[in-house]
């Protein structure tokens, strides 16, 4: 059963320190906080960081997650993960960059169990649903980094499209209704989500597979999943949310 589940952005700006002595997306951060923190609260047996990605990867174990493939230095950070008490030889580096920055906010809202992070391409939708699905047959929480389109006005990282604030307006709408409105976010089209730069997309799949298990959610005795938007901000261009859903 999916117990809760957040959406969180990707950036690295949410670590501090990320940006040197600058503090910036204070609001993002604390927002995001919170989603992951819903998560912890609800108490699964389970957490999976589940992260955008150029191919398919699972880390398990002692986690250690790198920021060094956005090119900053780990010791610079304000926030730390330590590793596996056996040692280096036992720790498994997390590189890549949404998955690392899942598992801090995971660790940062209080998480101190293990943690699997599951990275999941473009490519397939309906690969993506049914590993969420076979997810949910345990107690799990799932964390889900990615940011809506990054193609808003001429400070967008990628060329400004003028569809993006539509739907990404469209998306949050959904995203706040709970179980069928994620089930509804997750229908956008791939080829949509690619040309607007929606990295959220695919872990997206994973989380509305995850909360489609287990048939009607009327007649469940755990309840219905319900969705909470908590942030949204379009900052240098990217659309971020941070959101959380909770059975009961």
């Amino acid at each position: 059963m999916l117990r809760a589940a957040a959406l969180v952005p990707e950036t690295v700006l949410l670590v501090p320190g990320a940006a040197g002595r600058a503090d910036v997306l204070e609001a993002e951060r604390a927002a995001a906080l919170e989603a992951v923190g819903r998560v912890v609260a609800a108490g699964p047996s389970r957490l999976v960081v589940v992260a955008p990605g150029r191919r398919s990867a699972v880390h398990q174990g002692a986690l250690v997650p790198t920021l060094g493939g956005a090119g900053l230095a780990d010791d610079s950070l304000d926030w730390r993960v330590a590793s596996d008490p056996a040692g280096p030889d036992g720790a498994v580096v997390v590189n890549e960059v949404a998955g690392a920055v899942g598992l801090l906010l995971a660790r940062r809202a209080g998480w101190t169990s293990e943690v699997t992070v599951l990275v999941v391409p473009p490519d397939d939708a309906a690969a993506a649903r049914s590993r969420g699905a076979t997810l949910a047959q345990d107690d799990v929480g799932l964390v889900v980094t990615g940011s809506l389109s990054a193609r808003h006005g001429p400070q967008a990282p990628l060329a400004d499209d003028p569809e993006a604030p539509d739907v990404d307006a469209w998306l949050v709408e959904e995203l706040g209704r709970g179980e069928a409105g994620l089930s509804r976010a997750a229908d956008l089209p791939a080829e949509r989500a690619v040309t607007l730069a929606i990295s959220a997309w695919a872990p997206l799949q994973v989380l509305a597979g995850a909360a489609g298990e287990g048939g009607d959610h009327h007649t469940r005795p755990d309840g219905v999943l319900r969705g909470d938007v908590l942030h949204t901000s379009v900052v240098h261009g990217a659309c971020y949310v941070s959101a959380a859903w909770v059975r009961g």
